[in-house]
């Protein structure tokens, strides 16, 4: 079967080139609007502040306390007290 009949077999479908076109076109526009949003934002604020931690350690600090502005770890609470 050449080109031609699988064309005419098929009028509506979309060719692999317009799929991947569409893929990419809706993939571009999510990695955008992530970049774009609010919580990107505050995540950098907080991964700015704490720039020593990990980003793993930025994450749980920015969800259990948004607006810290200090932190410290295990060991220097302990000496602390």
């Amino acid at each position: 079967m050449n080109l031609e009949e699988k064309k005419k077999r098929s009028p509506g479908r979309k060719s692999r080139q317009e799929q991947i076109r569409e893929i990419t076109d809706r993939l571009e526009k999510g990695v955008k609007e992530v970049f774009e949003s609010e919580k990107y934002r505050e995540m950098l604020r907080c991964m700015s502040k704490f720039h020593h931690y990990s980003l793993n350690n930025c994450l749980l600090i920015a969800m259990q306390y948004p607006s810290a502005s200090l932190v410290a770890g295990y060991r220097t609470w302990q000496k602390e007290l």
